[in-house]
């Protein structure tokens, strides 16, 4: 870094304490437009409610092929029955769960102990 370089960093670092800012937030300020940033923080206070249009509206989506979920008393049932109405249709069990590969792992070290 030349003695022109560092004069011109402590400058913009000078600049910065008089705005109470740190100085990659006075860089980050002088890179983008003023405006631009005003409109992102007022889009993300306003929530966006549209009435009459999508889901939200009453209106029913169907996917060909996907499964019908009614609603019951406790919550979604996918197939219809009150005995899956809650987690998973069929739990999957890890009684003799193993690793993937861990069969060829145990085949390529010795045993320990033999």
């Amino acid at each position: 870094m030349s003695v022109y370089d560092a004069k011109q960093a402590a400058k913009r670092e000078a600049l910065a304490g008089t705005f109470g800012k740190l100085l990659w937030e006075l860089e980050m300020a002088q890179a983008v437009d003023d405006k631009l940033l005003r409109d992102i923080v007022s889009d993300n206070r306003v929530p966006v409610t549209r009435q009459g249009s999508g889901a939200s509206s009453g209106s029913k989506v169907t996917v060909p092929g996907a499964p019908v979920v009614r609603t019951g008393p406790t919550g979604a049932i996918a197939d219809g029955t009150a005995a899956h109405a809650y987690g998973w249709a069929n739990t999957p069990s890890i009684d003799n769960w193993r690793a993937p590969g861990q069969d060829l792992i145990d085949r390529a070290l010795p045993a320990k102990g033999k």
